[in-house]
């Protein structure tokens, strides 16, 4: 059947790629859940698995492509089954497919690569079958940076990042923080020995030059972060601080600093740092809030939001607000009034938002929340803040906060001309 399906395809002019599945369980003599076959049965396999790669290289076949089809296989078996495979069909050209089951998928694609591989499969971003097939951005990026394989021309490998970047978004997905070659994290330096060395020696901690494959060097600041950290953030976003106001900065932002506010939103820092140096506007302040949040035996809610709000410098107003929820109330108790005031705070809405718990095993109940939310608006780049505090309420405030600052910098926060008296408001 393989033999005539080959026969009918190459006679109708197409090229053929055939993968061979289970091709490395034939290989090294593994059966169902891993387990490893009887001598007798491993042999069988294997020479099955050789004459039909055999059958295909007779036939013309473009690339016969072994196949890691449950992810099991190690590097050491991959070389090995490539190795093997080309000695004992020269004239053949083989291929790779490979799965992440074991977390070798990248690993074991670079040693079929090294051992003579001339066609490797994945996904762009390693989307797939259980764990995923083999991510090709890391595979591309790791090895061709390293003159280990050319998969691109040499100058589009800077479009990489920004390709990856793309896929996530089409399948309405976060770039994982921690992948390799383009998460937030892969060109990222945290910790406060490290920036510290970083300020002195740039590029002491990173494998490449990040600009190679599309991506930018950060320095972030979290919980393991030292002063050297917070000036080296400050002075890439342009508010540069001394030395002393970094530690007045970490003093006043501990509880964003050890439960990764920071890390989730560089305009919340940025937005901090303006605060330590007195340069972000006196646009607005929450002077106090509450909620009150009622749940009937019908199991009807009735949520509102209390605030008290200082917008300039003398102007103080009340507003009240009803909610689908604490933050809808919340959120609707702030744009009620100061949309008065910025009436280009309407141009802005909220759009994703994500609460994580930190650290509940040590402190159960009284855990830290962080939430963070993104903002879009029209013509503009999305932007995310982000907010931390023993209370999820009180994150979100502070994110939702940050969100209305950051937009109210970018517009000029000119306030609607008709309403220029300084008093006292209500909005209910």
């Amino acid at each position: 059947m393989a033999r005539e399906t080959v026969e009918c395809l190459r006679q109708n002019g197409l090229e053929v790629i055939v993968d061979l599945e289970h091709a490395m369980d034939a290989w090294c003599g593994r059966v169902e859940n891993g387990a490893t076959a009887d001598e007798a049965l491993a042999g069988q396999m294997r020479a099955y698995l050789l004459k039909m790669a055999g059958q295909c290289v007779e036939q013309g076949v473009s690339r016969v492509v072994v196949c890691d089809t449950t992810g099991g296989a190690t590097p050491e078996e991959v070389a090995e089954a490539i190795a093997g495979l080309r000695k004992a069909l020269p004239e053949g050209k083989f291929g790779f497919h490979g799965h992440t089951d074991r977390g070798f998928g990248v690993a074991n694609t670079r040693a079929a690569v090294l051992a003579g591989a001339v066609h490797v499969q994945g996904t762009l971003i390693g989307t797939g079958e259980r764990c995923g097939n083999v991510n090709l951005t890391t595979v591309v990026g790791s090895m061709q940076v390293r003159g280990e394989a050319e998969f691109v021309p040499a100058e589009r490998l800077a479009g990489l990042t920004g390709l990856a970047h793309a896929a996530y978004g089409a399948f309405s997905l976060d770039v994982p923080h921690g992948q390799p070659i383009v998460g937030a994290g892969a060109f990222g330096t945290w910790a406060g020995m490290h920036g510290s060395s970083e300020k002195k020696n740039k590029g002491a901690y990173l494998w490449c030059d990040p600009s190679v494959v599309g991506a930018t060097p950060a320095i972030g600041v979290n919980g393991m972060s030292g002063r050297a950290n917070v000036v080296l953030l400050s002075e890439a976003l342009g508010v540069a601080l001394t030395s002393a106001q970094a530690q007045g900065l970490m003093n006043e932002n501990q509880a964003m600093i050890e439960g990764g506010g920071f890390t989730a939103s560089e305009e919340s820092f940025r937005l901090a740092c303006m605060k330590v140096v007195g340069t972000l506007p006196n646009f607005f302040a929450i002077r106090s809030w509450r909620l009150s949040d009622e749940l009937d035996e019908t199991g009807g809610r009735f949520v509102q939001a209390f605030m008290t709000l200082s917008v300039g410098e003398r102007v103080v107003v009340t507003s009240r607000a009803e909610g689908a929820g604490p933050v809808d109330a919340l959120t609707k108790a702030l744009r009620g009034e100061l949309e008065k005031w910025y009436p280009e705070l309407a141009q802005m809405k909220l759009g994703r938002f994500s609460v994580t718990a930190i650290d509940v095993s040590a402190n159960d109940t009284a855990s830290y929340v962080r939430v963070t939310v993104s903002f879009n608006a029209d013509g503009h780049e999305p932007w995310i803040t982000a907010g931390v505090s023993s209370d999820m309420n009180q994150a979100a405030l502070m994110a939702i906060v940050d969100g209305f600052h950051y937009w109210m910098m970018e517009k000029g926060g000119s306030r609607e001309r008709g309403r220029r008296e300084e008093g006292v408001g209500t909005t209910s």
